[in-house]
């Protein structure tokens, strides 16, 4: 596991924690100031460090499932981890309803977000996990490329490897048959429903509410 840098009170911890370091660099700048055609357009970057003010904040969450708020954007991103979350639907939005070629502006994806992972509780040698449905939708959409081969004959979960900050936006990367480059100004991760403790990784379809890309957050 690459996601997690520690583990607290057994509870593998999915929001990323910081490092402290004597002189800490400024997180890279993943808004897209250059999005022109070209070799480097998807250069990865470095994942930037977590900034003070939001390690305090994720330190002061005391629910067990570990949010602390239901509304996530690309400035949380250094916290943020997507790896095994689960694809369930994608969207692309046009500026223009009805405009079927027209510009994209959007890009939303209906996920099963992994907040936690717990330690397996002995006897048992298995890992059980805090779940919850999300929206993620990336906004002011200047470029994607989308790589997908979906067999509808053997289906079978879609589950991301993670989110990687590249020039300009971001590398959403599965296991296998997704892969998705996009630039874009930023994106809103939301909440719909507060986290369950389950025994996998992903929840049903009836617990989750089915598919939706909807983008109202839970209200506490």
């Amino acid at each position: 596991m690459t996601r997690s840098s520690g583990t607290m009170d057994g509870v593998r911890d999915f929001f990323r924690r910081r490092r402290p370091s004597a002189a800490e660099p400024a997180p890279p700048d993943t808004a897209p100031p250059d999005t022109a055609p070209g070799p480097d357009r998807w250069t990865s970057l470095p994942r930037p460090p977590v900034p003070a003010a939001l390690q305090q904040e994720l330190d002061a969450v005391t629910a067990e499932h570990g949010i602390g708020r239901w509304v996530w954007t690309e400035r949380d991103f250094p916290v943020l981890g997507w790896h095994d979350s689960t694809l369930w639907g994608y969207r692309v939005e046009h500026s223009e309803p009805g405009f079927t070629f027209g510009p994209v502006d959007r890009v939303a994806l209906d996920l099963d977000y992994i907040t936690r992972w717990v330690d397996p509780v002995p006897p048992s040698p298995y890992f059980s996990f805090w779940v919850a449905p999300v929206t993620l939708v990336f906004h002011g959409v200047t470029a994607l490329e989308l790589d997908t081969a979906i067999d509808t004959g053997t289906p079978r979960a879609i589950t991301l490897a993670d989110i990687h900050p590249v020039r300009g936006g971001w590398h959403v990367e599965s296991h296998a048959d997704f892969d998705l480059m996009i630039a874009a100004a930023g994106f809103t991760q939301t909440f719909r429903q507060v986290p369950r403790h389950l025994s996998g990784q992903t929840l049903s379809l009836a617990e989750r509410g089915g598919y939706s890309f909807a983008e109202e957050p839970v209200r506490d």
